[in-house]
């Protein structure tokens, strides 16, 4: 019995300690809203989205299948993600790109029922994948999409790989907010 207590009054004091280290770990520093940088071991990058929040309109003319049904997307919104790359890191390719869309009231994330989520489609024109030291990249984004709240706040997530020309990876997150 005392074992087991004292093992795990190590693993309480332990684990704390080990999150404290001095070794090159990501972080996430505090910046303004909208705004996001992760630094690795030897490579940062800053995404910033614009406008955020962003503004929905009623969307035309685009349509999902739900049930068998044809139905069109109740609203649709335009925004971009600038992705920068310090100037003292090595050149870097976006390799991968994702969006997540989740119905949210007062910029609180709200889980829809059982049986029920949100329907979106989204499109990109990216400005290039190939950042250079210094450089950026501007992804625009067209997103379409209906909550079943009926509403048309929400909380986007923009998730992207990037690859260096060292062979290093560094997976990155920012998310803004669809004004109610």
């Amino acid at each position: 019995m005392f074992a087991r207590a004292y093992a795990v009054l190590v693993l309480v004091v332990a684990l704390p300690l080990a999150a404290c280290s001095d070794e090159a770990s990501p972080t996430a520093p505090t910046t303004p809203t909208g705004t996001t940088t992760t630094t690795g071991v030897n490579f940062a990058v800053t995404l910033e989205a614009a406008p955020d929040p962003t503004v929905a309109t009623p969307s035309t003319g685009v349509t999902y299948v739900q049930d068998g049904q044809v139905l069109a997307y109740q609203w649709t919104t335009t925004f971009a993600v600038v992705v920068r790359l310090d100037a003292e890191q090595t050149a870097s390719n976006v390799t991968a790109l994702s969006l997540a869309l989740q119905q949210s009231t007062g910029g609180i994330r709200i889980t829809p029922v059982t049986g029920e989520d949100e329907q979106y489609r989204f499109a990109t024109r990216p400005s290039g994948s190939r950042l250079e030291p210094g450089g950026e990249v501007v992804i625009e984004f067209d997103l379409f999409y209906t909550l079943p709240n009926q509403g048309r706040e929400a909380i986007i997530s923009v998730n992207m790989d990037l690859l260096n020309d060292s062979g290093q990876t560094l997976n990155q997150t920012i998310q803004l907010q669809i004004a109610p």
